[in-house]
C-alpha cells in the first residue's frame, strides 16, 4: 500500500514523502535511496500500528498550529 495514498486520505495536503516527514518529526535525506526507504517505512508503520501515536502527532500539531497563530 502507498504510504502517500494512505496519509492522502488521513486528510494530510501535501501528502508526499519529506511534507509527511516532516509533519511527523521522522528524519529524511530526502532522496537518500535508505533515508527515503526508512521514512517510508516508518509513516506506514505508524499508520497501521500505531493509531495512538498518529492521534497524539495530529493533536500536537493542532496546537501548535493554534499557538503559532
Amino acid at each position: 500500500e502507498c504510504t502517500m495514498r494512505i496519509y492522502r486520505a488521513k486528510g494530510f495536503e501535501p501528502a508526499n514523502l519529506k511534507a509527511c516527514s516532516d509533519r511527523m518529526n521522522i528524519a529524511l535525506k530526502h532522496h537518500q535511496a535508505l533515508s527515503d526507504a526508512r521514512a517510508c517505512a516508518q509513516l506506514y508503520l505508524i499508520a497501521n500500528f500505531f493509531k495512538p501515536y498518529l492521534l497524539f502527532q495530529k493533536i500536537m500539531y493542532i496546537a501548535c498550529s493554534i499557538r503559532h497563530s
